[in-house]
């Protein structure tokens, strides 16, 4: 969706997506206390979600745009079309841009900001796999 008028234009845009991909290369935790991991092979993975950006331009050169999305993400392991619970996590977006059209230059600055985000670690003793979330955390 658009709205425009004499000096700045309004602009909505959303978006779906769905991947379903077979024998998937990720990369796996193998210890978290050393944050060590490694490239491993699985069945299958599957990622379906939206997101939604929001833009002001005003017509002096400024934009300032803001987006959410959320994305869901299951995997099949072993490849026999048994998958995980869906897991589903978020990301925000901030941008502001300047084109100084006199000088032909453009000042950009762009945030992007990630919620709790789940990768899949193994365990040591059984070698199955798990879920583990990836936060950032202050020290």
């Amino acid at each position: 969706y658009v709205f425009k008028e004499n000096k700045y234009l309004f602009k909505i845009e959303p978006s779906f997506f769905f991947n379903n991909g077979k024998d998937v290369i990720t990369l796996i935790v193998t210890d978290a206390t050393t944050n060590s991991a490694t490239n491993t092979n699985l069945g299958a993975r599957k990622t379906f979600g939206s997101d939604i950006t929001i833009s002001y331009l005003k017509f002096k050169g400024l934009t300032l745009g803001a987006g959410y999305s959320i994305t869901g993400e299951t995997y099949d392991y072993e490849g026999t079309n048994t998958f995980t619970p869906t897991t589903y996590y978020n990301n925000y977006t901030f941008s502001i841009k300047y084109n100084w059209r006199k000088y032909k230059t453009i000042f950009n600055s762009n945030l992007k900001v990630y919620g709790e985000t789940p990768s899949i670690a193994q365990d040591d003793d059984t070698e199955e796999y798990y879920q583990v979330f990836a936060v950032l955390v202050d020290e």
